[in-house]
């Protein structure tokens, strides 16, 4: 299992790393360059003790470390090495008879505040509204920060005024016509879609959550789309007409309708280069990506075009009848919520380009940070769901 990279951020206030020795019982030792970010110890009168370390090595692995002392014997090193931080704390339970003793969880709860993405597991979230979800944490309470992110980029905008709206009355809009506006547009969306398909999926509606997704999924790459150009400087001729598409009003009569579809539109593999050009700039593979991401589109169109396959995952064996008002299976329902785990991560992609673009330095941090979180925290995995 892959360590999560972390951001050059999230060491800020660490200092240069040192070259770290970790002594083990019948294994060689173990070499890295990383920091003590966690130092707990408990000592009883009879003279025993036991001292937890928690390291992080500069590739973003975590380490920990338990030394035991007692009167008249070698000290005893259990020392595991693991991926993210939910797999170290689970560690630690096991290491203590399933829960964390005095000095473990003296030395977690220092490393949870020295090293910002391990900040949520330094305590369990309970929510004490009756039949709340208590799954899928990291994805929920990820969600849950969106809209503070999206209204702080967007009241770096001038503010929305009324304007006449078609065929009578008024409507908000913002006074300027630009891309950061239109990515804001999009952001709301897509952050309102997303939460959107969380709720679906805890009530069962497993295909139309399937649905939603791809909706998210499209102002995530349209999003992208413009950061592109944002970052660059400059547009491309597709991203400006993207942009002047975005303001025209819908069409008021048959003729300018037929007008619009002659225009035409910027298609979908238009934004997507834009996409692939941002991966090879990171040395990534732009074929790999190219692969899954007509995997995922093509998945995503199923649901919303109705495909068959669509219709058919609601039918159940048991009672020979289509579930139209929520999936039964718990599996279904668990996976769905797989599939906006795994969305969530181009939400926050989008948001954190939107960030870069506007230069906001600690905003961009944060969304990153976040993104390391979900990453490490695995939801997107589904190995916590039933097997059926």
């Amino acid at each position: 299992m892959s360590a999560v990279r972390p951001s050059p951020n999230d060491f800020a206030d660490l200092g240069p790393p040192d070259h770290l020795i970790v002594k083990r019982d019948g294994e060689r030792d173990l070499a890295f360059q990383g920091w003590v970010i966690g130092d707990g110890t408990h000592k009883t009168a009879s003279g025993h003790a036991t001292q937890v370390v928690v390291y992080l090595a500069v590739g973003g692995r975590l380490l920990t470390e338990v030394r035991r002392f007692s009167p008249g014997r070698d000290v005893q090193y259990s020392v595991a090495v693991h991926p993210d931080g939910a797999s170290a704390l689970k560690w630690l339970k096991a290491d203590n008879a399933g829960e964390l003793g005095k000095a473990s969880k003296a030395a977690w709860t220092e490393a949870c505040e020295t090293y910002p993405p391990l900040a949520s597991l330094a305590t369990e979230v309970v929510d004490a509204s009756f039949g709340a979800p208590t799954d899928f944490v990291i994805t929920r309470t990820l969600i849950g920060a969106l809209p503070d992110w999206v209204n702080m980029m967007a009241s770096l905008l001038p503010s929305p005024v009324k304007v006449p709206a078609q065929p009578h009355g008024k409507r908000w809009a913002y006074p300027i016509d630009t891309a950061e506006v239109v990515q804001v547009g999009k952001a709301v969306r897509m952050v309102s879609g997303i939460a959107a398909a969380l709720h679906l999926a805890d009530l069962g509606f497993t295909v139309e959550c399937g649905t939603v997704l791809r909706a998210v999924s499209d102002f995530a790459s349209e999003i992208t789309f413009l950061a592109e150009g944002l970052i660059e400087g400059r547009m491309t001729k597709e991203q400006a007409k993207f942009v002047t598409d975005y303001f025209k009003p819908l069409p008021a009569t048959v003729v300018e309708l037929k007008q619009r579809k002659r225009d035409g539109y910027v298609a979908r593999r238009h934004i997507h280069n834009a996409q692939k050009r941002l991966v090879a700039k990171t040395g990534g593979s732009t074929a790999l990506f190219a692969d899954v991401l007509g995997m995922l589109t093509k998945g995503y169109d199923g649901y919303v075009h109705g495909a068959y396959e669509s219709a058919m995952e609601l039918f159940t064996g048991r009672t020979h009848t289509f579930m139209m008002t929520g999936h039964e299976s718990a599996r279904h329902r668990c996976m769905a919520k797989v599939a906006v785990a795994g969305k969530l991560h181009e939400v926050v992609g989008a948001l954190e380009l939107m960030a870069l673009s506007r230069q906001l330095v600690p905003l961009h941090a944060t969304i990153r940070s976040a993104r390391h979180e979900l990453y490490g925290s695995r939801e997107e995995a589904g190995d916590g769901c039933p097997d059926v």
